[in-house]
């Protein structure tokens, strides 16, 4: 079992029982590089900040139909974002340095902060046509 956890590079969590099953996932399972998080009705600062803490190697972080509405500053080195549901994308944006995509497709955001220039290996910046005047204007 032990060989297999330390294999394992993706993961998922679904519901609000979310909290106690990262808690569980000791250094075992290191090597995760993937984490889902699925149909979470609110996810606080802590339990994402928690998730950075428990996987290391972490590079895309996928909130599907979850309700983050905020950022903690230690996702900058993510690769991947992707179904946050937040509201504002934060000044701090522009440290992600490493952030290759940005899915904004189903979230609340309507304006982008001028720092989003910064993201020097962004890809891929998905949003609704509705969004494209303020990418026009930046």
């Amino acid at each position: 079992m032990k060989n297999e956890e330390s294999r394992c590079r993706r993961i998922s969590f679904h519901g609000n029982s979310v909290e106690h099953e990262v808690e569980s996932y000791r250094s075992n399972y290191g090597g995760i590089r993937s984490c889902f998080v699925c149909h979470i009705e609110e996810l606080k600062k802590p339990m994402v900040e928690m998730l950075l803490s428990r996987f290391k190697l972490l590079v895309a972080l996928d909130f599907e139909n979850s309700r983050l509405d905020h950022f903690p500053e230690s996702v900058g080195m993510l690769l991947n974002l992707r179904n946050t549901k937040i509201k504002v994308i934060p000044k701090f944006i522009g440290k992600l340095q490493n952030l290759e995509t940005l899915d904004l497709q189903d979230t609340e955001v309507r304006e982008l902060p001028k720092e989003i220039n910064k993201l020097i290996k962004l890809r891929h910046l998905l949003v609704y046509a509705s969004m494209m005047y303020y990418l026009c204007n930046m």
